[in-house]
């Protein structure tokens, strides 16, 4: 499983890249062998009460792919719900298959 992480024309700090990698690694390990390619992207959102949003869209390539999105001031706490979305969608398109 290949994992690819941007944001744009910024750089990701390498403990937010460490954090996912193994949010990543243990969350998709049951799957680990039906997913060639994931990429984690982070963008800006629109703000919300003055504070800047961070969203953060998880591509993931079975058979065909799949795109989540979450949303969250903290890129950590994005990161998290995007993986926690991406793992639901993954079983839900794995137990269709069956």
């Amino acid at each position: 499983m290949k994992i690819t992480v941007t944001n744009g024309k910024a750089k990701i700090s390498p403990p937010l890249k460490l954090h996912i990698e193994q949010r990543l690694a243990l969350a998709f390990g049951r799957f680990a062998d039906r997913i060639r390619h994931v990429t984690v992207k982070f963008t800006k959102g629109k703000k919300v009460k003055d504070s800047p949003v961070t969203l953060c869209g998880i591509e993931v390539s079975l058979h065909k792919k799949l795109r989540v999105e979450a949303a969250n001031a903290d890129p950590f706490a994005a990161a998290d719900l995007a993986v926690d979305h991406a793992v639901r969608a993954i079983a839900r398109v794995l137990e269709n298959e069956l």
